[in-house]
């Protein structure tokens, strides 16, 4: 299961940096500057790499056939999650190392941190194990 966990991490670093440049390529080639193009282009990107990425995961992390239905509810929960954790480690990172580093870190922290329930979600009630492909 450390072997599964450690593909699923890396493979959720290289689709969130991945998904980051398309947001921001989406958001330049919309040519407005306007926080409804940023949001937009967020969605879009993400949308697009919500989808192969479960592919990817079912097929190549888990083996296992997989609710898409499922898969999304659990990302919208670790979003939340994320949401809420990621200020109260800004907050700490900022008391220890200063401002700036709690402006960068917090977020990511916080995704890192919210990796093991989103794997554990994933492992044990999106792609069960007793169904292989």
């Amino acid at each position: 299961m450390l072997k599964q966990y450690i593909h699923f991490f890396i493979n959720g670093v290289f689709f969130g940096l991945v998904t980051w440049a398309g947001q921001y390529y989406i958001y330049l080639g919309i040519g407005d500057k306007s926080s409804l193009s940023y949001g937009l282009a967020t969605s879009l990107a993400y949308g697009v790499m919500l989808a192969i990425n479960f592919f990817i995961v079912k097929k190549y992390i888990f083996k296992a056939h997989g609710k898409f239905l499922k898969y999304i509810i659990v990302d919208v929960a670790i979003l939340i999650l994320v949401s809420f954790l990621s200020p109260l480690c800004r907050m700490i990172i900022a008391v220890y190392f200063g401002t700036k580093w709690g402006d960068i870190g917090g977020f990511a922290v916080a995704s890192v941190l919210t990796s093991i329930p989103s794997f554990l979600l994933k492992r044990y009630w999106v792609f069960p194990k007793n169904v292989q492909l």
